[in-house]
């Protein structure tokens, strides 16, 4: 007889959604060792203050068609969680009151835009200087020209393959012509991963946050024609942070008499017959293993060396800072920086739809290499950067105390887009499908790119789907 139907490793969003929709209908255990919940998406407290760790929106819209069927939500294809982003909506519209994001801007040559880097803003393409938009229009004229060639946009989806095989550079140029590919693109590209575009699987390109669009809409714009194509929407907890959604969560499980909640550190593994966790002082069995941390730790339970497999991955530089809202100049949600002068790639105002209060806060991320790069070292370094960075782009209107900066490094933060750690990925999770058949992996355990915060919800309401009463 097992203790529990279901044991669920790890304390991330994957992992938490998954314990409330099991539970509904089953006994559960969830085993996190650590006293926080929601990994990055819990954000971070800086002097009391709640702050965001980078920028982080919920997205409730997609240019995919809508699905209601989750059985057939496959984390090893990219970006397959959009199909069910309406059911994320409904999810979390039950247990939170959000607003609209609005005001992403693009910052390109000491100029705001509108955003085109994830917002889809490509009327401001027509707002380019007449020199930049003329390369560019005779660019895309030949390029349209070519009809559907076998690297245009509209095949990603149905051809993954060639562009897993084929490089971020090459299907950018391909699509977008060497003017904004190299004016825009390229330039923010390398300052979120430090590797040029080149190496970059074009399949992974949103893994650096970088666009992808058809030549023809780029063309479109450019000439000023109306373009069809659906808004971007994101939203955001209203008169709230980010990490309210995992705190929401956190205090259900708490509540939730059907789940079990252990800190115990496991230290093996047996999924032979009834799955069974081992922690220094005892075990628990279950019909089966939920498993949302990452590869490597579950294969650390097996007794598998995994050093050789050890995936190469960035560290990020994070500048907090909270203002007066008074003197907040330049007003937007978040700003992709593209200008190849500052290593600062983003900024996130995180009070950017908050009605209520006088203070706004505001993250600054950076690469930690290209810091290194541009000969910014210290953290006093960075910090006067960032007050040049923003009296020359009049974000604030006044000169902001060093002190009010708080400086966080995060060291291999980032896990690198490229086909080696694909295929390191690939064979981690090979090494785990032929040693368990009773465990089953969500979030970035489950697929290469699946650990993003939607991938994790719809991987946890396929489960309680998937698993529903006996």
């Amino acid at each position: 007889m097992s203790d529990f139907d279901y044991i669920i490793c790890g304390n991330s969003v994957g992992a938490m959604t998954a314990a409330l929709t099991l539970s509904k209908h089953h006994k559960v255990a969830v085993v996190n060792p650590s006293p926080n919940w929601g990994g990055i998406f819990a954000g971070i407290k800086i002097d009391g203050k709640q702050f965001d760790i980078g920028m982080v929106f919920f997205e409730f819209g997609s240019f995919y068609s809508k699905s209601n069927e989750l059985a057939s939500y496959n984390p090893t294809i990219q970006n397959d969680s959009a199909r069910f982003f309406h059911l994320i909506k409904d999810f979390f519209m039950q247990r939170m009151e959000f607003a609209e994001v609005g005001n992403l801007k693009t910052l390109w040559n000491g100029f705001f835009y509108e955003d085109i880097i994830i917002a889809d803003q490509l009327q401001v393409l027509s707002s380019f200087p007449i020199n930049v938009r003329e390369k560019m229009i005779t660019e895309l004229e030949k390029i349209v020209a070519q009809g559907q060639f076998p690297l245009h946009a509209a095949h990603k989806k149905h051809n993954e393959n060639l562009f897993l095989t084929t490089s971020y550079d090459d299907v950018s140029l391909a699509n977008h012509g060497e003017t904004l590919h190299n004016l825009l693109i390229a330039p923010f590209c390398r300052k979120v991963v430090n590797i040029s575009e080149g190496i970059i699987p074009a399949l992974f390109h949103r893994l650096a946050w970088c666009p992808l669009y058809y030549p023809e809409t780029l063309l479109s714009a450019l000439r000023g024609q109306q373009v069809t194509m659906p808004k971007t929407v994101f939203h955001y907890p209203k008169n709230d942070y980010f990490a309210k959604g995992v705190e929401v969560l956190a205090t259900e499980l708490r509540q939730n008499n059907n789940i079990t909640l252990l800190q115990n550190k496991p230290v093996k593994l047996d999924a032979s017959g009834l799955s069974t966790l081992f922690f220094e002082d005892g075990q628990i069995t279950a019909k089966k293993i939920i498993w949302g941390n990452d590869l490597p730790q579950l294969c650390a339970l097996l007794g598998e060396e995994t050093a050789s497999e050890k995936m190469e991955k960035s560290s990020m530089v994070l500048v907090f800072v909270e203002v007066d809202k008074k003197i907040v100049a330049t007003n937007f949600s978040a700003l992709f920086v593209c200008d190849s002068a500052t290593p600062i790639y983003r900024i996130t105002n995180q009070n950017a739809v908050h009605i209520e209060g006088d203070k706004n806060k505001f993250v600054f991320e950076m690469n930690a290499d290209i810091l290194i790069e541009n000969n910014i070292n210290s953290d006093d370094e960075v910090i006067a950067h960032i007050q040049q960075f923003v009296e020359e782009t009049s974000i604030f209107n006044e000169k902001i105390n060093d002190e009010q900066y708080a400086i966080r490094r995060f060291n291999n933060a980032l896990t690198m887009p490229t086909a080696e750690n694909l295929q390191k990925f690939n064979n981690l999770q090979n090494m785990v499908k032929s040693r368990l058949q009773n465990v089953e992996c969500i979030g970035s355990a489950a697929g290469f790119a699946s650990g993003s915060f939607n991938d994790q919800v719809v991987a946890a309401l396929h489960l309680g789907e998937k698993y529903g009463p006996d």
